[in-house]
């Protein structure tokens, strides 16, 4: 019975993106908010649900604040060069930001790219 109850919960818990990489391949990343990944590429896009922001670090392990982040599926106008990615719910007051090409979804920059 608690193995049944884990297989309905899990997939409720955990949130999935697509990061669009400029070589051609792609990242599938799977977790849940507040979760730190430790990959690194340079993204050109990525597909995500809308509440789910991916967040993008210059350096590893999340550390200092998050110099760009995005929601939905957009194609960026340059390419985003990151060492690690992190999820946050987004919320209706971060809808601000940069739209890019061809998209349904949006990205902005901090200002420390």
């Amino acid at each position: 019975m608690k193995l049944f109850l884990l297989t309905l919960i899990a997939p409720i818990l955990c949130h999935k993106a697509t990061l669009w990489e400029n070589n051609g391949y792609d990242h599938d990343i799977q977790g849940d908010y507040g979760k730190c990944f430790n990959v690194n590429g340079n993204a050109i896009g990525i597909q995500a649900p809308w509440d789910l922001e991916v967040q993008f670090y210059k350096g590893n392990a999340c550390q200092n604040q998050w110099y760009s982040r995005s929601w939905g599926t957009v194609k960026f106008d340059k390419a985003c060069n990151y060492y690690s990615v992190k999820f946050a719910q987004r919320h209706d007051d971060n809808i601000h930001g940069g739209k890019g090409k061809g998209s349904v979804g949006r990205y902005d920059y901090n200002g420390h790219n």
